[in-house]
């Protein structure tokens, strides 16, 4: 083509079409970067260069599909071969780990979508730090007042009055004469009902415990949340560990009576003049009671899983450790009761147990029920149903 403007001609081509149409295209996946020989479909030789080799490959990849299936030769046998582990009795159905989860999600969804225009607001200046763990213990379980005991006024003025009247009839200084006999005052009556000065109340608690009430709850920021489940943790493994050196707990021999103390030898003695010792009596007192093993209050319960309800969804790592720490804990707390139940029922197959022992199994029974309900919200709504594995 002529242009007349500038008196310049052009010519158009068509480009060379590839030699082979199954050529990797240039400028993607499997673009043709080293030299390619170009010989004959029926070369048969071997190749003498890096050209020609790939020429081969390429030749022989085109007689291949490119997505080659196999069959899985385990897929039948697989299934026949595995056995279904069912739940161990002591941890809960299947059917009760979905409702609660279903319901524990209805939960999060209601707080997470509350309004918190509509609540009443919450200082900030309240919350302990989220590192401060005996402060955070105090905020939540509340703080004991110590009992005073104070004396009755009326009982130390009477005893006041007849010390004083004993240390008057004691006149040890004058000989000459002697003393008039001491009155001693008859002790006044003890004054009516009605005038009797009634003892303050002395409060149980300096601090009231805190409930977690959905306007503390918003008030509290999600990373405190964290760190608040991990406290909760660490006092869990307090108590266990109590209770651990409580049933370890072996006396030691160095401090016992000298009557039962051997002495140097009493045994040479004991041969050569036998005595027979009269038999001991028969204890009368009972075997101790072990010591239960600890469980979560209903009001720890209570704050861990509306921590729950306002956790984020999406956690790192660290944040995922120390949620999978505390369910493995209370896991560990729950199969240490029923290991317990099962031994006390058995040492209890010949006796029956008493109206107090009883009440202790139902109290324990429901702090086993909290500390599924808080695995089982753990292992739902952050999708970590291998803590449900009874062989971790």
């Amino acid at each position: 083509m002529t242009d007349s403007r500038i008196g310049m001609t052009f010519h158009f081509t068509p480009a060379p079409q590839s030699r082979d149409d199954s050529q990797a295209p240039r400028g993607g996946l499997g673009s043709q970067v080293l030299p390619v020989a170009e010989l004959g479909d029926d070369f048969a030789g071997d190749p003498e260069d890096g050209s020609q080799y790939l020429f081969l490959v390429r030749r022989e990849a085109a007689t291949h599909a490119k997505v080659v299936r196999v069959e899985n030769p385990y897929a039948g046998s697989e299934a026949a071969s595995t056995p279904v582990q069912a739940a161990p009795a002591s941890r809960p159905s299947v059917a009760w780990r979905e409702a609660f989860v279903r319901n524990f999600e209805a939960a999060r969804q209601r707080m997470l979508t509350a309004p918190i225009h509509s609540m009443p607001p919450v200082d900030p200046g309240l919350l302990p730090s989220a590192r401060d763990e005996g402060a955070w213990r105090v905020f939540i379980n509340g703080k004991r007042s110590k009992a005073v005991k104070v004396a009755a006024p009326t009982a130390m003025n009477d005893l006041e009055a007849a010390k004083a009247a004993i240390l008057a009839s004691l006149d040890l200084d004058a000989p000459e004469y002697e003393p008039e006999p001491a009155t001693i005052p008859a002790p006044a009556p003890p004054p009516a009902a009605t005038e009797a000065p009634a003892p303050a109340p002395t409060p149980e608690y300096e601090r009231l415990p805190q409930l977690p009430s959905p306007a503390l709850l918003v008030a509290i920021p999600s990373p405190t949340l964290m760190h608040l489940l991990s406290h909760f943790n660490d006092w869990f493994l307090e108590r266990i560990e109590a209770y651990e050196d409580k049933i370890n707990f072996v006396p030691s021999t160095i401090f016992a009576p000298p009557a039962v103390r051997r002495k140097a030898g009493a045994g040479v003695a004991a041969k050569a003049k036998p005595v027979t010792a009269p038999p001991l009596p028969k204890a009368t007192t009972k075997a101790p009671v072990a010591p239960r093993p600890p469980l979560p209050t209903a009001h720890e319960s209570h704050w861990i899983l509306s921590s729950l309800t306002r956790l984020e969804q999406l956690l790192d790592g660290d944040d995922l450790a120390s949620l999978r720490q505390l369910a493995k804990t209370l896991v560990s707390m729950a199969e240490a009761s029923d290991a317990a139940r099962e031994k006390r029922v058995a040492s209890a197959a010949t006796g029956g147990r008493s109206m107090k022992e009883r009440l202790e199994d139902e109290e324990e029974a429901e702090g086993r029920a909290r500390c599924w309900m808080v695995v089982a919200a753990i292992a739902g709504v952050w999708a970590q149903g291998d803590l449900w594995d009874s062989s971790l």
